[in-house]
């Protein structure tokens, strides 16, 4: 189990956009062999996981997606694809969720670009994976998995807010054995970067959280964020 905000919910991994394989960042997307390389890195990675934590055949998996936000893009086809390859057969439900925060839900249309299929065939792509977006309008799709007292707030945040929020996920994530993260991490004028746990806590969390962490980072200043030499994580 990983805690994230005192809470402990399902095993988080990443996979990142460039890792510590020297040969996947120094191919560009779209270019030859870009598609072969993301395998390598996805099994490479995965398999470094399971040397430790052996998938069992009932082991189900949940996808966060990246979010539905073209300023942070990322090539998600090719690392969904790749992904998937290593999960064929040794996970028993494979779940997509786009980690809306309370951006506006998807459509299928929008959801069949984002992940690089054409119109109506998500299910021929990605065969066995279910596809859905984190519903932050719908209170029956959370899960309480904590909360975070104004007094611990008010030492985190250095003192310029001091509010207690209950901390609710959604229950994808806590009804699947593991957590796997597909996105990008880049600068975000909010919660310093954004990437990794961001996309559970605010990606997939209640809007409450939303609200803290973003009215959190208007106190503070987006300068101060991503303005100086050593941008800070207000949300963590």
């Amino acid at each position: 189990m990983t805690s994230v905000y005192g809470a402990n919910v399902a095993d988080v991994h990443h996979i990142s956009l460039i890792g510590r394989e020297g040969d996947f960042r120094a191919v560009a997307v779209g270019t030859p062999g870009c598609r072969e390389l993301s395998r390598r890195f996805a099994r490479r990675r995965w398999s470094a996981r399971t040397t430790t934590h052996t998938l069992r055949p009932r082991t189900s998996g949940i996808c966060s997606a990246t979010n539905a936000d073209a300023a942070r893009s990322c090539p998600l086809p090719l690392l969904l694809s790749a992904l998937h390859e290593q999960l064929t057969g040794r996970a028993s439900r494979v779940t997509v969720v786009v980690a809306l925060g309370t951006h506006a839900a998807m459509d299928q249309a929008r959801l069949t670009a984002w992940l690089g299929c054409p119109a109506g065939a998500i299910g021929e792509r990605y065969p066995g994976v279910e596809v859905r977006n984190h519903e932050w309008w719908d209170p029956t799709t959370f899960v309480t998995v904590g909360h975070i007292a104004a007094e611990r707030i008010g030492e985190l945040s250095g003192g310029p807010l001091r509010r207690g929020v209950d901390v609710r996920v959604n229950r994808a994530v806590v009804e699947h054995d593991v957590t796997i993260i597909v996105g990008p991490v880049l600068p975000h004028e909010v919660a310093g970067f954004s990437g990794g746990n961001e996309y559970l806590f605010p990606g997939l969390s209640g809007p409450e959280v939303i609200d803290v962490s973003h009215w959190l980072g208007a106190l503070i200043t987006s300068r101060d964020i991503i303005g100086s030499a050593a941008p800070r994580r207000c949300a963590r």
